[in-house]
């Protein structure tokens, strides 16, 4: 399952710049079993988060639809939090 979703990822490397300023190589330390990556939350706000690769490409989706992470996030490193309505 995991090498599925890397292959989706693989396939959408140029959306993937967009959460991360190293595409190739958290998809590197995703195949070798690493599920601890730096993502980029919101402009200039970079998190590191513990992520499989399916979550991953659920976090890539809700991304290219506009979504974006809410500006308070919880301690967890393995919780996110969106923002699905702005402002509210």
């Amino acid at each position: 399952m995991r090498w599925l979703y890397l292959l989706k990822l693989l396939r959408r490397i140029g959306a993937l710049r967009q959460i991360t300023s190293h595409p190739l190589r958290l998809l590197l330390r995703a195949a070798w079993g690493s599920d601890r990556h730096t993502l980029r939350l919101a402009p200039g706000v970079e998190r590191a988060c513990l992520i499989s690769p399916p979550n991953l490409y659920g976090f890539l989706l809700l991304r290219e639809a506009g979504l974006r992470p809410a500006g308070q996030q919880p301690d967890a490193s393995d919780q996110l939090l969106w923002e699905l309505a702005p402002g509210r």
